[in-house]
């Protein structure tokens, strides 16, 4: 009995490591990915604020930039928040 405990408590601790390992490279891969469509995003900003000026008839400047970049920034920080909390509850209920 003690043989067979022993067992499956290894098993179910491997398990557990090969789990949150490849959790954790998944939420790298998607912080990757977010983080690349981000600056991606930033490079055209320009071109969509030269849009937006021109058919809305307003200037596009700094003020709009700004606006837009800290909603950038904030999108990022909720995302990067949910995905660590999301990666510290999974490694607790690993272990």
């Amino acid at each position: 009995m003690t043989q067979s405990a022993d067992v499956l408590r290894n098993l179910v601790a491997t398990t557990a490591d090969a789990t949150s390992k490849s959790n954790s490279e998944r939420m790298n891969d998607i912080a990757k990915r977010l983080l690349d469509n981000t600056a991606e995003l930033s490079k055209e900003s320009p071109i969509f604020e030269r849009i937006q000026s021109a058919t809305m008839g307003r200037k596009a400047g700094p003020k709009t930039f700004g606006f837009g970049f800290s909603r950038g920034m904030m999108v990022l920080v909720a995302v990067g928040t949910f995905l660590i909390q999301k990666n510290k509850k999974s490694r607790g209920a690993a272990c």
